[in-house]
Parts: C-alpha cells; sequence; structure tokens
C-alpha cells in the first residue's frame, strides 16, 4: 500500500466522520440518527470479522476444516459467507451454540471472539444509556418548559 493511498483514505475517513458529526447535529432526529447509526456499525463489524474467519478458514485456518462448516466443499460462496457471517455474530452476541474449538488455535481464536463481543456489548450498551438520557433530558426540558408555559 503506498503512501498516497495511505492519506487518501484518511483524507476520506476524516470526511466521512465530519459528515456523521455534522449530520447528528443538524438532524431533527438525532436518536434515531444515532440507533441507527449504531446498528450500520455492528453489521459492519459483524461482516468483518466473518470474513476474518472466512479468510482464516480458506487458508486452512486451525487445521481442521470442518470446524464449523460441515459441507464447507460443496457450498457456494454465498453459503460459505452466511455461514462465516452466522458464526461470527453468535460469537459477538455471546448467544447461541458455538462449535465446540478443537485445537488450540481454534480455542484462542473463539476466546478472542468472546472478549472482542463482550467489548462490543459494553460498548453498546453504552451508546444505549447514552441515547436514553438524551431523550430523557430532551423530555424533561419539554416539560419544564410546558409547565412554565402554563
Amino acid at each position: 500500500m503506498s503512501m498516497i493511498t495511505i492519506i487518501i483514505a484518511a483524507y476520506f475517513s476524516f470526511r466521512f466522520w465530519a459528515f456523521m458529526d455534522r449530520t447528528e447535529r443538524h438532524t431533527n432526529y438525532p436518536n434515531l440518527f444515532r440507533s441507527t447509526s449504531l446498528i450500520h456499525y455492528l453489521l459492519v463489524i459483524f461482516h468483518w470479522n466473518g470474513c476474518l474467519y472466512h479468510i482464516i478458514y480458506k487458508n486452512n485456518g486451525f487445521g481442521s476444516k470442518d470446524w464449523v462448516f460441515a459441507d464447507s466443499e460443496t457450498a457456494d460462496v454465498v453459503k460459505q459467507y452466511l455461514q462465516s457471517y452466522y458464526w461470527c455474530t453468535l460469537a459477538l452476541t455471546t448467544i447461541g451454540d458455538l462449535p465446540r474449538p478443537r485445537t488450540k488455535g481454534e480455542y484462542l481464536f473463539v476466546i478472542a471472539q468472546l472478549l472482542f463481543g463482550l467489548l462490543l456489548f459494553a460498548t453498546v450498551l453504552g451508546h444505549v444509556a447514552n441515547i436514553v438520557t438524551s431523550v430523557s433530558a430532551a423530555r424533561k426540558e419539554f416539560q419544564v418548559n410546558f409547565q412554565d408555559a402554563n
């Protein structure tokens, strides 16, 4: 990757975050915008995580190719992607039955997934609490203004 590519990526990243900040400040529904952004971020993180797992799997991953994909050789690419996405969604949300790891590498990967999922859950919980606090403050301000008007 060349230095110019990195500079261009940094520039567009900055522009994207400036756009998001400006949109959140100037929209009539900032809480809806925050909630939609949070869902979008989660879907992108799940996608990246699923792609990471799929890349590890394609490179003969942890020594066993049938750890998550039972019918991997006959499955098409879309089905393998969906299986990777599903598995990583289960791992990051810490719900559902994950396949039991067999090797040390698989155990380390699952532990890393669960820890990352825990941090992700804490972040989501913080964002939701922030949205609820914001709604409560706006409602309280409205009630005070309404009572002053009467």
